[in-house]
């Protein structure tokens, strides 16, 4: 298997122009040398994506369109919980199968915003033994550790799982 990473890697296959990346997107692509039919290999991950608890997934050649994010009855360790939407493109590649992915954590960015702003903000910032620059360095850590970690997680587990679901025969 061999991943790409990146911003641009495909002519817009995944990614509008103009769209933001990270830390409120992420595009990628996962070559599976084990995969080379783009209809099966399309239906396996519809399949995969309705598995995780995707809502509105949407299939349309062989791109395939899906919601996620946290405002779903899942557990927390959901493949598909800091991400709000995203995108697989599949084509066909020399050595196999091409999987260009793009992920958006909008609604996660906000979420986690407005939830340490409201519940740790009060506490922390009217601490009286922090000055306003440890307040705002405490607050800015949870955030960090809140929204980075979730999206880390996401970017290290879909191309896992893309290339799980395509070599499991299903």
């Amino acid at each position: 298997m061999r991943r790409q990473f990146g911003l641009h890697l495909f002519d817009g296959a995944c990614k509008r122009p103009n769209e933001m990346s990270l830390p409120f997107s992420f595009a990628g692509r996962v070559v599976v040398a084990e995969q080379s039919d783009v209809s099966l290999a399309a239906l396996k991950l519809e399949r995969a994506l309705d598995d995780v608890g995707a809502k509105q997934v949407k299939r349309v050649g062989h791109q395939i369109r899906f919601t996620g994010g946290i405002f779903r009855a899942v557990s927390g360790n959901n493949l598909l919980l800091a991400i709000g939407s995203g995108e697989l493109s599949l084509e066909p590649s020399g050595t196999g199968l091409a999987i260009a992915y793009h992920l958006r954590f909008t609604q996660m960015f906000l979420v986690v915003s407005i939830a340490v702003i409201a519940f740790f903000g009060p506490p922390i910032v009217g601490a009286p033994n922090l000055t306003p620059v440890e307040a705002a360095a405490l607050l800015s850590l949870a955030w960090l550790w809140l929204y980075g970690m979730n999206v880390l997680l996401a970017v290290i587990r879909v191309p896992r799982w893309i290339r799980r679901t395509l070599v499991i025969e299903r």
